[in-house]
């Protein structure tokens, strides 16, 4: 069961609910401002150097990315809410067949001071 925010929050914003799903996958989040400020989330795939990220500063400006060995990118989404959270839940894990793992040659790092050791 869901508290009374995200409850409130699901029926303000249904989209959200994707968002939420990826926290029940494992996702961490933090805000970088208090309020209603940039809202950055991650996950740290096992055994492996992949970590996705998800930075939501908007109910239209939000990206995905997934990235390797600290900062390189491989994989890039952004748009609104709910089409990032679809794109993110349908990304297969980092070693499954089709997955994204080629570097694109640039450089990614979240917002902030924000890092994961």
């Amino acid at each position: 069961m869901t508290d009374t925010a995200t409850r409130t929050a699901l029926r303000a914003v249904p989209e959200l609910a994707g968002i939420y799903a990826l926290t029940r996958r494992g996702w961490q989040w933090t805000s970088l401002s208090p309020g209603t400020g940039t809202l950055v989330g991650w996950f740290a795939w096992s055994g492996g150097p992949f970590v996705d990220w998800c930075v939501i500063r908007g109910y239209g400006e939000v990206e995905a990315v997934r990235v390797r060995d600290g900062d390189g990118l491989v994989w890039q989404r952004c748009g609104s809410v709910g089409v990032v959270a679809a794109e993110l839940r349908d990304l297969p894990p980092p070693h499954a067949p089709g997955a994204p793992r080629l570097l694109t040659g640039r450089r990614w790092r979240p917002p902030g001071a924000l890092r994961l050791r």
